[in-house]
């Protein structure tokens, strides 16, 4: 029998950022002007070709009000109409399988032999419970939701530390046995294996960069949902080495942390004493002027990701452009050109009650992606040839090449003919393919950005990480 072709409600495609979202809507009369109007649109679903055509990714939370869209792949097109091709049920079940498979097995080698696993399996031994928490974290991280009326599934075909399928009313009775004492004594245990000269790694994420305001209704939405509460600011600190997270701390607000509480924060949740042993890794919510010298005045080492066009940073990427194209900066392993320049950065300092004026050296790492830039430019430029050719045969501009006209053009003030904005042109190209990456002690501009990359890497994954352990052990 064939599987029932999904009816859904009507759906507008709008953009946000690279993507288009289809988004569900609700349009309301209004009976002074006597027509209706959109009250509200929210995204269910992203089109992942960035075009208004292409294959949809559903959202979970749309799947919960659909779920009979698990069953079919679905693509959207030209005319706006969604196709459904059904699954075949064998196929994915056993590729799941695999998929999940492959993720337990690479999870269970990360955690064997380690310090977390002695510590866990001395203090939750009894009933193997240390097993069975380890199985939930696994599907807390695994799975990308919290949603546990999933996990007695999981646990039935997937292979877990604890091999018996846990129903909820295990689960609750595992949790109910893990008391604060038992919490504390784990904690105490897993912290005194400590190397005293282990070098770590703190990474803190901001929230102030999840929503932008040129964002339209539809990109408040799907963040929104897919957040499900209030931003928040993450910080995990992890063992350099290993990359096993010690601590970590969530945030509400859009209030960023001072730079000076990081330390103070992670010192307490760890009960160690880093004594300089600390790298600082943030994104641009603390990599503001006043934040940097912060990081000066505590004494802490720090690796920050400034915004490309900074005034303070200006003159030296404007002196260092021609070079970011010079084949000599090209390094294969980070696979794109890197070039380091000094910064003096003057701060203050508390000294006996009086504010001092300090200076400090400093490394200023710039990255470029010339094959990105190149991909931009080419866009860019074929974009800005359509809105001439659309202009000189006097025809309407689309929504596509309206949005090129404003973003990249401009009524020239000598004669009011349409001209390339170049300013606009390098601004949009910088941000996509230049990085600008200070630090106070970290020289090598590969090792820089091979712990950048990877908070960017974890930003996103900070939150899960941090909700799958908070939720099983910590």
């Amino acid at each position: 029998m064939s599987a029932r072709v999904p009816e859904l409600e009507p759906m507008l495609a709008l953009k946000s950022g690279r993507f288009y979202y289809l988004c569900t809507y609700r349009n309301v009369w209004d009976p002074q002007k006597g027509r209706s109007y959109r009250e509200s649109t929210t995204s269910v679903g992203k089109i992942l070709s960035g075009r208004k055509d292409g294959p949809v990714e559903w959202k979970d939370i749309y799947l919960e009000h659909h779920p009979e869209l698990a069953d079919f792949s679905c693509s959207r097109g030209e005319d706006g109409t969604l196709s459904f091709t059904p699954l075949t049920g064998q196929t994915g079940s056993v590729t799941s399988c695999h998929l999940a498979l492959g993720a337990t097995w690479t999870l269970e080698k990360i955690i064997e032999g380690s310090a977390l696993e002695e510590a866990l399996h001395v203090t939750f031994g009894k009933y193997s419970d240390w097993r069975k928490l380890l199985s939930l974290a696994y599907f807390l991280v695994i799975s990308n939701e919290n949603i546990m009326s999933r996990f007695p599934s999981f646990s039935k075909h997937s292979y877990l530390p604890w091999m018996r399928v846990m129903t909820p009313d295990d689960v609750r009775r595992l949790l109910s046995r893990i008391t604060q004492e038992k919490i504390a004594l784990f904690k105490s245990r897993l912290l005194s294996s400590r190397d005293p000269k282990a070098q770590y790694l703190v990474f803190a994420s901001s929230s102030i960069y999840k929503r932008h305001t040129s964002f339209s209704w539809s990109a408040r939405a799907e963040i929104s949902d897919d957040e499900s509460r209030s931003p928040e600011n993450c910080i995990m600190a992890v063992e350099e080495q290993s990359g096993i997270p010690l601590c970590y701390h969530l945030s509400h607000g859009r209030r960023v942390p001072d730079v000076a509480v990081l330390r103070v924060l992670i010192n307490n949740l760890t009960r160690m004493d880093f004594s300089g042993r600390v790298l600082y890794v943030a994104d641009r919510g603390y990599a503001g002027a006043t934040q940097i010298s912060r990081y000066l005045a505590e004494k802490m080492n720090f690796l920050v990701n400034p915004r490309v066009h900074h005034g303070i940073f200006r003159p030296l990427m404007e002196a260092a452009r021609r070079k970011l194209f010079d084949l000599s900066n090209y390094h294969p392993s980070i696979g794109c050109a890197a070039i380091t320049r000094r910064v003096h950065w003057s701060y203050h300092e508390m000294q006996d009650g009086r504010r001092v004026r300090r200076s400090a050296s400093l490394y200023l790492h710039i990255y470029f992606d010339e094959g990105v830039y190149n991909q931009n430019r080419e866009g860019i430029k074929r974009g800005i040839g359509m809105v001439y050719e659309a202009v000189s045969r006097g025809e309407q501009l689309s929504d596509d090449l309206q949005e090129v006209r404003t973003l990249y053009m401009r009524d020239s003030l000598k004669n009011g003919m349409l001209e390339v904005n170049e300013e606009a042109v390098k601004l949009t190209l910088d941000k996509r393919s230049v990085r600008l990456l200070l630090t106070d002690c970290v020289s090598d501009p590969v090792e820089a950005f091979r712990d950048i990359l990877t908070e960017t890497r974890c930003g996103p994954a900070l939150r899960l990480t941090a909700n799958a352990w908070a939720e099983v052990v910590w």
